[in-house]
């Protein structure tokens, strides 16, 4: 089945020995020459010596065309059939072991010769025996005794023939492996008008070896329209090695994009794999497919196998692909029957047909009993193509198709990136196809052809692709992670120029824009001028450029060892935003850029940064308080948009009211207020906004001269303006709401005097209300009673004690009261409990709206 590497080569085992028909036992005492090419020690007599050898012309002349891939169109003689290069046989057995030989590699030496009689095919017969296995490069002289001599002619020869010739059984499929790698896609295009129906190709072998020209071949079988079969060969002798192996083989049937239902032998010849437990092996090794969602199983053997029935017994009679060589393997004959009638799938009956384009070369042919090879689901197209792959930065870019019809029941679409050179996938995303209309008009067949493309962009991260190969798999699968059953489609390699950069930072420091980064690029050598480029994308327009002078980064030479340059790749520049043309909230971009010319123009190579948004807005009130009759407010505000909108104000809402009551611009006064800018480093030293460092303001808004009501919610408005007035296009920000509603108050002293009958209070009552609630009142009240006794006015005095501990409640300064109740009957009120009612009230008798603090109680 394989054809080998150099200087590899395995003589054909009996399952596979070109078969004879024996003569009749008169025959052999007569010593009449009997065609038979398996020849045991019992058949010669005691005067006979018999050579052994294991080099002889014959089998070095098959080797060395094997080794030169060339086939030599004269008849191939006796000794040289039965030495044959197993087809079957591992590409990695070497030629200095030793060489397992069929008792027909004997040369026979005598003094009398056969004439050169053909044997029909009506006289052939299956001839299995045991072998005998002999070192490469062993001469054996060996003596017999008491037997009749028996002399061999070698002279009968294995038909070759061209593939297509109807004297010979019918050629249904050709399997190839390696030693293939002349064929081209002409020759695929040749077996299908010859008739062939399938392509068997050679994936994998053991764990470590896969078909380098697999992927080729599977692409011009499937151009040619034939179908496609693979296998693998086997070597496990263990479960965990027939885990290994499958695992293995399922790695390359993803590479090369053949989907779940592909017809999948498990070549089973090495003599590595005789042992008793090969059928439970070959069980796991089918599971281990099965887990991968690869169930479309069969087996290839020889008929003298040592566990034939074990390993056939794993898929059947009906899906076993069994392998014999008559001398002449014509059409209908009996060794065609016999493998039909035994209920075997398939028959591979020759390693010596040829196309007639290319009768130099040997091609393993084989027949298809029942379907097992001609009927393999044609409707499994698995097709695309990759459109266009390119590098910017770290983002890989790609475009094209991928249409198959496992897609039906695979729906998750995935692009992965593979490094080809170390055998690792670098990452994947998932994608939804597109529309491909020109896909579906080429392959209106194919399931999801007319949604088959991708258009994508592929964040490589920090991931060296320098002097690697990539390939890109397209794939379809089963599970949301890529994962399970799935169908790939591979690209070529690409070796890939790669120019990488990143932005560690840009941000706005005062007025400057500051960024910082590197950028390496492969072919900096030829574009020697480095500028990082500041772009409006949103204006589409550059607003301005700086020369770069590298500073060194032995980070990015860590990371990139393989990058030009990489450790002289860092940049840091400021562009100078007031002298710009920069307008907050437009989306800008950074270019970092390698050029031919001085000006950064010419031949050039760029990565562009992502958008940075440069519209930040900040503000906080970090006091907004009353202070005896003003509303004093300091804070900061700092926005990008102050570059162009440069009138700062403050302004006094009440949301209560949904109304302004107050604005002033910052650093001016007017009648209501009075202002002042203040420089903020501490805020540039936290926040990157443009001209954070002067950010702060200080108001005091006179609530004396505002329509200001305690007990409103009020916000502060922050606002950059680009008119004077403070309108136009504006930036806000609003502050949490501040409710004034404070209202403290002490009952001093009380003082009765019986004489005069009157009581004497002293105390104070400070309330944010009194600003609109002008009328104090104190109230004696009878809390025994549960009645108002008397009420007077008072001006309330001053009470600097009261403010300094009461600074923010409005006028707490002027909150004192000393007041006398005349004419107070104080007998009455013996032992009652008392309460001062301290008031202010916006109406002069002290009703309305009001605001009351109640003392203590007390008694007199």
């Amino acid at each position: 089945m394989n054809r080998q590497v150099k200087k590899r080569f395995k003589m054909y085992k009996s399952g596979k020995n070109w078969v004879v028909a024996p003569i009749t036992f008169l025959g052999l005492i007569a010593g009449i020459y009997t065609g038979v090419t398996n020849v045991a020690a019992d058949q010669v007599s005691e005067d006979a010596t018999v050579s052994y050898s294991t080099n002889s012309d014959a089998v070095q002349e098959n080797i060395t065309n094997e080794e030169k891939n060339q086939s030599s169109t004269t008849n191939i003689e006796t000794t040289q059939s039965v030495n044959s290069i197993d087809e079957n046989k591992s590409d990695t057995e070497e030629t200095d072991q030793s060489v397992t030989q069929d008792s027909n590699a004997i040369s026979i030496t005598s003094e009398e010769q056969a004439s050169n009689s053909q044997v029909t095919d009506s006289e052939l017969t299956m001839v299995e025996d045991n072998q005998e296995k002999l070192q490469s490069n062993t001469s054996v002289t060996m003596s017999t005794q008491s037997q009749p001599q028996v002399a061999v002619a070698a002279t009968n020869s294995v038909d070759r023939f061209a593939i297509g010739n109807s004297y010979y059984t019918q050629v249904d499929a050709v399997d190839v492996a390696s030693y293939q790698n002349w064929m081209n896609q002409g020759h695929f295009n040749e077996l299908k008008r010859l008739g062939v129906s399938t392509v068997i190709v050679k994936l994998t072998e053991n764990t470590g070896y896969t078909n380098p020209y697999a992927g080729t071949q599977v692409t011009y079988a499937r151009n040619a329209g034939l179908n496609i079969a693979v296998y693998h060969y086997a070597r496990f002798n263990s479960t965990g090695a027939a885990q290994n192996e499958a695992n293995h083989m399922v790695s390359a049937l993803r590479r090369f994009g053949l989907g779940s239902n592909t017809l999948i032998f498990a070549d089973m010849e090495d003599s590595s794999t005789y042992t008793p437990g090969i059928g439970s092996y070959l069980n796991t090794f089918w599971a281990t497919l099965n887990n991968a969602g690869y169930n479309n199983h069969a087996v290839y053997t020889y008929q003298s196998y040592a566990y034939r029935d074990q390993v056939v017994s794993t898929v059947g009679r009906a899906r076993t692909w069994i392998a014999q060589y008559p001398y002449t393997p014509n059409r209908g004959g009996y060794y065609e029957q016999q493998h039909h009638n035994a209920g075997y799938g398939a028959w591979q009956f020759s390693s010596t047909a040829y196309l007639p384009s290319a009768p130099g070369y040997n091609l393993d042919v084989s027949r298809d009993y029942n379907g097992l090879l001609k009927q393999i689901s044609v409707s499994s197209e698995n097709v695309g193509a990759f459109d266009s792959v390119s590098i910017s930065g770290n983002t890989l870019k790609v475009s094209g198709w991928h249409a198959a019809d496992a897609a039906k029941n695979q729906g998750h679409a995935y692009m992965i990136v593979f490094d080809a050179t170390n055998n690792h996938e670098i990452t994947r995303i998932a994608y939804n196809p597109n529309s491909r209309p020109d896909v579906a008009k080429v392959y209106p067949s194919v399931y999801n052809a007319g949604k088959s493309g991708f258009n994508l962009s592929i964040n490589l991260g920090n991931y060296d692709i320098n002097n690697k190969e990539i390939k890109l798999i397209a794939r379809y699968s089963n599970q949301a992670n890529g994962e399970g059953s799935m169908t790939d489609y591979w690209s070529k390699g690409y070796q890939l120029k790669q120019s990488l950069g990143v932005v560690d930072s840009a941000y706005i420091d005062g007025t400057k824009l500051k960024i910082s980064g590197w950028h390496a690029a492969t072919d900096a050598v030829s574009h020697p001028y480095n500028y990082v480029i500041l772009y409006d994308a949103t204006a589409g327009k550059e607003i301005g450029r700086q020369k770069v002078t590298a500073i060194r980064r032995d980070d990015v030479k860590r990371a990139y060892p393989n990058l030009y340059n990489a450790v002289n790749s860092g940049f840091s520049v400021s562009f100078d935003l007031s002298k710009l043309n920069f307008v907050a909230g437009h989306n800008l971009q950074v270019v970092m850029r390698y050029a031919t010319n001085s000006d950064g123009e010419g031949d050039r190579i760029d990565i562009w940064s992502g958008k940075y948004n440069f519209n930040g807005n900040e503000a906080v009130i970090d006091t907004a308080k009353l202070e005896g009759t003003k509303l004093h407010v300091i804070g900061w505000h700092a926005a990008d948009a102050s570059r162009n909108q440069t009138n700062p104000y403050i302004i006094l809402y009440d949301k209560t009211a949904g109304r302004e009551i107050a604005r002033i611009k910052v650093g001016d006064r007017n009648d209501v207020a009075t202002s002042k800018l203040v420089m903020r480093s501490d805020v540039q030293r936290l926040k990157n906004y443009y001209n954070a460092d002067k950010s702060g303001f200080d108001v005091e808004f006179d609530l004396t001269k505002l329509n200001f009501v305690a007990g409103h919610e009020y916000q502060i408005v922050s606002r950059y303006s680009d008119a004077t007035n403070g309108e136009g296009h504006r930036t806000d920000v609003w502050s949490d709401v501040y409710k004034f509603t404070a209202n403290a108050g002490h009952l001093d002293t009380v003082k009765a005097n019986y004489q005069k009958n009157s009581l004497t209070v002293t105390g104070w009552h400070a309330a944010d209300a009194s600003i609109n609630q002008k009328n104090a009142f104190i109230i004696l009240y009878d809390a025994t009673t549960g009645r108002e006794i008397t009420r007077q006015a008072y001006v309330p005095t001053q009470r600097p004690d009261v403010v300094r501990v009461y600074p923010n409640i409005y006028n707490a300064v002027n909150s004192g009261f000393n007041v006398t109740f005349k004419n107070v009957n104080l007998k009455t009120l013996a032992g009652h409990n008392l309460q001062v009612v301290v008031r202010y009230s916006n109406q002069r008798n002290g009703e309305g709206l009001r605001t009351d603090y109640w003392s203590r109680m007390f008694k007199i």
